[in-house]
């Protein structure tokens, strides 16, 4: 199971997350908001499509997915509300 079947233990391991994140970065770094995903859209030769990942959380047009190794995988981010 992974942080989804458990909302406490997802809970504490997005505050890990950002905890992680302000002690390496510093606070004005913590994200707002943290996600957890089976995989992330990658290219056949295995490079995290950023692009992709950031179009489908802000609910913008991604242009181009016919690099992706499984589209389908963008079907697991959600689209966050920010502010």
């Amino acid at each position: 199971g992974g942080p989804s079947d458990d909302p406490a233990a997802g809970a504490a391991l997005a505050d890990a997350v950002g905890d992680a994140v302000v002690a390496a970065f510093g606070k004005a770094f913590r994200p707002a908001h943290v996600a957890f995903v089976a995989a992330l859209p990658q290219t056949r030769s295995a490079k995290v499509v950023r692009r992709a990942v950031r179009a489908r959380a802000t609910g913008t047009d991604p242009g181009d997915l016919s690099t992706l190794e499984d589209p389908s995988v963008l079907d697991a981010i959600a689209p966050v509300e920010l502010g």
